[in-house]
């Protein structure tokens, strides 16, 4: 267990990497820039943590735990849930370390705010 959570941390900063260029390099907001999607989801906007809840539910209760005693592959499952919790992880540092010191704001907005 403590090499999928491991797999999720090391996941979970590369995933904020990808997330902090997409924001502060290219300049691109989310609430801003992905208001089409909420016409799928009724306005609800759906964070990248949320599909990381999603996965660690699916795959928590089917998973069985990697053998520590030996180097065996880890399966798809395995490799989902680590996603998972990397997924989880970067947006909760995105939100409430990243954008929290640079903006003031954590924004993290459960609805498009041009819908509330």
């Amino acid at each position: 267990m403590r090499k999928l959570i491991l797999n999720g941390v090391i996941l979970g900063i590369f995933f904020e990497i990808i997330t902090i260029i997409f924001r502060f390099y290219f300049g691109l907001e989310s609430t801003r820039d992905t208001t089409i999607i909420s016409q799928f989801t009724a306005g609800i906007r759906i964070h990248h943590g949320y599909i990381g809840f999603l996965l660690l539910l699916i795959t928590g209760f089917k998973m069985v735990p990697p053998d520590a005693n030996r180097h065996t592959k880890l399966s798809v499952s395995h490799w989902l849930f680590s996603i998972g919790i990397g997924l989880i992880l970067s947006d909760i540092a995105h939100h409430f370390i990243i954008l929290w010191m640079t903006t003031g704001d954590p924004q993290f907005d459960l609805m498009y705010p041009a819908l509330r």
